[in-house]
């Protein structure tokens, strides 16, 4: 399922897909509808112009970063920062 992360909207839309975007505004949104099954990362599709002057978006993607990197909390972040 990791693959649909690197499928843009428009590559749908060639492949025949353009009626999945009269019900979805993009590939998250349809993928999450589609297959509820799986945990999707929205922060790991193709973003929208604008999408990341968002604060809940930023954080977002800073949490499953800090995740990844093993911060349990943004101070510990913060500290790391510093010291680097």
């Amino acid at each position: 399922m990791t693959d649909w992360y690197l499928v843009t909207k428009r590559e749908v839309k060639r492949a025949g897909g353009r009626e999945v975007f009269d019900q979805y505004r993009s590939m998250g949104e349809a993928l999450k509808a589609t297959f509820p099954e799986f945990t999707w990362d929205t922060t790991r599709f193709p973003t929208p112009p604008g999408y990341w002057r968002m604060p809940t978006h930023q954080r977002q993607v800073l949490e499953r970063i800090g995740k990844d990197l093993g911060v349990k909390e943004v101070s510990a972040f913060c500290l790391k920062k510093k010291h680097n």
